[in-house]
This record gives C-alpha cells, structure tokens and sequence, in this order.
C-alpha cells in the first residue's frame, strides 16, 4: 500500500493533483458549513420544494447533446497532434451552442416563474426563477470546465472555486431575512458568480461561432457517448427525485436532497484525480494506441484513491450521526441514509478505467455500462418505492445500479484490450 502511495506521489502530476485538490478540498468544506448554516434555516418541506423545480433543471442539463463528451476527448486529442486551430474551432462552436440551447431554457424558466407569480404561488415563482439562472450557467460551466481540464489550467479553476466559496459565505445573512427566499436568491448569487469568474478566466478565449458541420460532428461523436453518461447521471437522479416526490411527498424529498448533498461533499478526493487524469487518457491514445499502456496510467491514481476513500468513508461513519445531531437536527432522519451514500466514495474511485472506453471511442461498450447500471439501479427503486420502504432504501437501490455499472465497466474494458491486442498481433 505505502509503496503504491510513495510511487503516486513521486510522479510529475502530484503537485497538480494535489493543487486541484487541495482547493476542492477548501471549496467543499466552505460549502459544507454554509449549507450547514443554511439547513438550520431552511425545513425539509422548503428544501424538497426548490428541488421539485430542480427536476426539471436536470432533464434539461443534457441540451450540450454530448458536445461536452466530445470535446473533453477532441481538445487534448487535437493539440496532442499538434492541430491548435481546429482544436480551438471546435471550442468555439461548442461554446455558441450552449449559450444559445442555455438561453432559450432560462426563457421557458423565466415564463413559468412569471405564470406562478401571476397565480400568487409566490413560493414556485422563486424556485423557478432559481432554475432560470442555474440552467444557463450549468450549461454554461460545463463548457467552460472541459476548457480548463483539458488544458491542465487546474490551478486557476481551483481559485475560481474559492471564490465563489467566498460568495457563499457572504449570502449566508440573506437566511435570517427570510429562510425560503434567502436559499433562493443565494442559489442565483451563487451560481452567477461561479459563472462570471471562469468566464473572466478562461483558457481558451472564442468567440461565439456556429458551424454546423462541426456542432454535427462533435454532437455525431459526442451524443452516443454522453446520453449514456446523462441517462446514468441527471436523468436517474432526476427521475429518482420526481418519483420520490409523487410517492413520499416533498419532505421526504427534501431530506433526499440533503442526503444527496453529503454525498456529493464527500466525492471530491476521487473525482478530482478522475479529472485530472481523463484529458491526460486521450492525449496518450493520441500519441499511442496502447491500450494496457493507458490501463498502466490508470492503475496508480486508481488505487491511492480508493485507499483514501476506504479510510474517509470509515471515519465519516461513525462522525455523521453526532455531527448531524449538533449542525441539522431539523434533518436528523437522513442520517441512515448519509451513512450509506457514503458507500458511493470507492465505488466512484473505481470508475476511473472506464473513461478509456470513452477515450477509445468504444460506445458500445461503455452504453452496456450505463444501461446495466441504470436497469439494475431502476428496478431496485421500483421495488423500494413498491414496497414501501424509505430514505435508506432508496440510496441502496441506488448504490446497487452503481456498483452494477463499476462492474461492467471493468469487463467491458479488459474485453477492448483483449480485442485491441488481437487486432495487433493480426
């Protein structure tokens, strides 16, 4: 174990893993402790009615059509082979597209929090509005952090982050003038801000640029790949969301987004190596065809991140309940269930080989991935929601579909280099 960790931490990616993640880091325990904050104001019933709009937020996410899959992979691809321009063409008609998909969903957004005020559902107007912002600057974020990813621009990400993590802490008066509106109107404050800075910042400065032929060829490229990504992602996660509120009701909901919010806090150690190491699986498939050379690369970083993992997940267990207990007693009953999602933190450490199938343009294998986890992962909540049970079961269904996916993942990748390997020796 040591000697994988001295072998990882000796390499020349270290100082930029550990910039990225230091900042993640800091980022994430800002944002703890405001949403802590935040949750001694705010219920369960008020938190599961701004996430009923969120739904629909998370249907939409996926309007980038895959642009994002295929840039994250073209942009390192291209300036691996030493074609700067048309990596920077391909930039700036993915960038028109998502400001322009972004737009029109903030409109229809914009509309429904007019028609609520208009019916005096003052409530839904809000959570509406919230959306008409966070969907723009989702899509819009998304863009830009494929640019700084794949141009290794971490440390200039990672301060961009911190200072929105500075915005969240200066919103936090706005929960003691009113708890609903104030998460409300922090949740727009918040997200522009992030917004605005990685604009200001940006390594690849476009302008905005249509081109059809390209937008089709990164969508041909893209869509097959991410609609998998999307369907295992923000359209479970969403349906998930919208078929606990029909069946449990919007307090269960509300206690489902706090879960899902701890568990998403915990993430940050494995998905900030995965980010880290994806652009550099393309530039090496770009220079070299070698796939158990990639799975070389992966190995290190893979395991470092599950150990970390293992030891934080042992830790955060006996830690949540006392410290639930202490900083949001109003959401005491998500405890059981924080404790299981805290399971997902190896599992997403483990995931990091199967963005060589991306890398790879293996779409066939990596839509089994998504598929089995999505089929095994539905059919459990349909016989959680069924049976009657609650919080604690709907996270293991989930868990369930995931580790499915993990599974398959790691076949699917040992199957392309068998088949890689054959195809060679022929």
């Amino acid at each position: 174990m040591f000697s994988v960790i001295r072998k990882f931490s000796s390499s020349s990616t270290t100082k930029l893993v550990m910039t990225f993640i230091s900042g993640q880091v800091f980022s994430s325990v800002i944002g703890i402790a405001c949403s802590l904050v935040q949750v001694r104001f705010v219920s369960p019933i008020q938190m599961g009615t701004l996430q009923s709009c969120a739904i629909f937020t998370s249907y939409l996410s996926f309007l980038h059509l895959g642009t994002f899959t295929a840039l994250q992979r073209e942009l390192p691809y291209l300036v691996g082979k030493g074609e700067v321009d048309k990596a920077r063409k391909l930039a700036g008609v993915c960038q028109g597209w998502v400001v322009f998909v972004g737009l029109m969903s903030s409109g229809v957004f914009l509309v429904l929090a007019l028609v609520s005020l208009f019916r005096s559902e003052y409530a839904l107007a809000a959570g509406w509005l919230v959306q008409s912002f966070s969907v723009f600057f989702i899509l819009y974020t998304g863009y830009l952090g494929v640019t700084y990813r794949t141009t290794s621009e971490f440390a200039v990400f990672t301060k961009s982050n911190v200072k929105v993590s500075l915005s969240s802490i200066l919103t936090l008066p706005l929960l003691g003038l009113s708890a609903y509106y104030g998460m409300c109107l922090r949740n727009i404050i918040i997200a522009a801000t992030q917004g605005v800075l990685l604009h200001y910042y940006r390594p690849i400065k476009v302008s905005l640029f249509f081109d059809w032929s390209i937008l089709k060829s990164l969508i041909a490229f893209g869509f097959p790949l991410s609609v998998f990504g999307y369907v295992e992602t923000s359209f479970w996660l969403a349906t998930q969301n919208y078929l606990v509120s029909r069946t449990l009701g919007t307090e269960v909901l509300g206690l489902l987004a706090f879960t899902l919010l701890a568990q998403n806090s915990i993430l940050i150690i494995p998905q900030s190596i995965n980010q880290v190491y994806m652009p550099r699986i393309s530039q090496h498939l770009g220079s070299s065809a070698d796939l158990r050379g990639i799975v070389r690369l992966c190995i290190k970083p893979t395991i470092v991140s599950f150990l970390l993992s293992c030891v934080f997940v042992l830790v955060a267990w006996f830690s949540v309940g006392p410290a639930c207990r202490l900083l949001a007693p109003k959401y005491i009953e998500a405890v059981p269930a924080i404790r299981l999602s805290l399971l997902i933190m190896p599992l997403v450490s483990l995931r990091l080989p199967q963005y060589i199938l991306i890398a790879a343009r293996k779409r066939r294998a990596y839509a089994a991935c998504s598929v089995t986890g999505l089929f095994v992962g539905i059919a459990l909540l349909a016989m959680v929601l069924r049976s009657g049970f609650g919080l604690s079961a709907i996270i293991l269904a989930y868990l369930g579909g995931y580790f499915a996916m993990i599974i398959m993942s790691l076949f699917q990748v040992k199957f392309a280099i068998v088949q890689n390997s054959s195809t060679d020796s022929a």
